[in-house]
């Protein structure tokens, strides 16, 4: 059963703006999570170096994770 992550995304200095955003999506685990919000965050905000943080919702859910774009 998928769980609730909220994922927010800030922008790298290398964007020449400062963006964040938050989506919250429903995914088996946090690296799908990431992954989703990836696949729909702009790469004009969101460059390599760009950090998140995946947070789970559900009642029950425990840890959070945090990280940066890589360059692939």
């Amino acid at each position: 059963m998928p769980t609730t992550f909220l994922v927010s995304l800030f922008s790298s200095e290398n964007a020449g703006v400062s963006a964040t955003g938050s989506w919250t999506v429903a995914a088996e685990n946090a690296d799908e999570a990431i992954g989703m919000a990836r696949f729909y965050a702009d790469p004009k905000y969101w460059p390599p170096g760009s950090t998140w943080l995946c947070i789970p919702l559900d009642d029950g859910a425990t840890g959070w994770e945090a990280g940066a774009w890589d360059a692939r």
